[in-house]
């Protein structure tokens, strides 16, 4: 049987009422906006896969079975017209699961692949978003891989309000206690802070790119990302990712987008009791569509050396040459643009090679 990669959105209770011609049925992803919605999706024999949007709009032809995957089973109903209402309720509305897999991952084999969705049927079943690769025994993330789809989305942003923040259930340190700003507070020489910053989660795969509420829902784990300085993680962290969305909305493109660290070779720890979850030196991000694509590297430590900052991981520098555009304040974060070659690719998985360059203005 086929691996399911079926996003099971588990949410509440909501009744959509169809719109379009008489010969479609439609439903806004807006109106599937809450925790108790369930999922779309498209059946093919015995299997079924995830049912996206197209520009935002979920749509059946007439007498097109309608299927609806929920924590408790899946059900159907068929599109008769546009009037046809259907239900989009889940009950129970159960949290997102993430599933430590056999395989090994990362360049030294010290990752495993988690795959990370919600569960249905029974609880060693996940339906997959989105996997990460992941160092359970240091309780920290090496990479992630997603696909960001830019016909997906509506034509405009709406607002998202992120459910409380899950551990994930990987790893046996308890990952919300030492992001508590208590904690780091009174560690916050150890943690080697300075007066007014804190970590915080950097996200890997981030809710933006997730065209559907209930996807989005799933990005907000522990597990999906590392210790970032605060004023990195929303400076040019978020900015990347935003520029990167941005492009794939704007071209209505799909590309592969791989998320991943590099730790110094010193480790350095959020819980130094245990010395769990790494804290990296830099994060980095691998776009590739089709045969374009680019590696944005950006250094996760404003007290940086100046032998840090000096790193380029490829010979130039290209942000400037392929319009990429970030901020210059260092406490920002500083931004390398890179193609696949020399020391890129002892970093970037094998899977995200490319030849040519993704452009800002494609």
């Amino acid at each position: 049987m086929k691996s399911l990669v079926s996003i099971f959105l588990l949410l509440g209770s909501l009744v959509c009422l169809t719109l379009g011609t008489e010969n479609l049925c439609q439903i806004s992803a807006s109106n599937v906006n809450s925790r108790s919605h369930g999922v779309f999706l498209n059946q093919d024999g015995d299997d079924y896969f995830i049912k996206s949007p197209s520009s935002g709009l979920f749509q059946w032809d007439k007498n097109q079975a309608v299927v609806i995957g929920c924590p408790n089973g899946i059900r159907s109903t068929n599109c008769e017209s546009s009037s046809t209402r259907i239900s989009t309720t889940c009950s129970p509305s159960l949290g997102p699961a993430a599933k430590v897999t056999s395989k090994s991952c990362g360049k030294s084999e010290e990752g495993r692949v988690i795959q990370l969705g919600y569960p249905y049927g029974s609880k060693d079943k996940v339906s997959i978003s989105y996997t990460l690769c992941f160092n359970v025994k240091k309780c920290s993330v090496l990479y992630s891989r997603h696909s960001l789809a830019g016909a997906n989305f509506l034509p405009k942003n709406l607002s998202y309000v992120a459910p409380t923040t899950r551990n994930g259930g990987v790893c046996s340190t308890t990952i919300d206690y030492f992001y508590a700003n208590s904690w780091q507070e009174r560690n916050r020489n150890a943690l080697g802070l300075t007066r007014g910053h804190l970590y915080q989660r950097a996200p890997m795969v981030p809710a933006i790119d997730h065209p559907v509420y209930s996807w989005k829902t799933f990005t907000n784990v522990y597990v999906n990302g590392a210790p970032g300085w605060d004023s990195v993680v929303q400076g040019n962290w978020a900015k990347v990712t935003e520029q990167v969305n941005a492009l794939a909305r704007r071209t209505k493109q799909s590309y592969v987008v791989y998320s991943g660290v590099v730790y110094p070779n010193q480790d350095r720890f959020l819980d130094r009791n245990t010395n769990t979850i790494k804290i990296p030196q830099w994060f980095w991000k691998a776009v590739s569509g089709s045969r374009n694509g680019v590696v944005f590297f950006v250094l996760n430590n404003i007290l940086a050396s100046r032998e840090e900052k000096a790193k380029k991981f490829c010979p130039q520098d290209l942000c400037e040459v392929l319009g990429w555009r970030f901020d210059k304040d260092e406490s920002k974060g500083l931004v390398r643009c890179c193609n696949f070659e020399g020391e890129v690719t002892k970093i970037v998985p094998e899977d995200a090679r490319f030849s040519n360059l993704l452009q800002q203005n494609e």
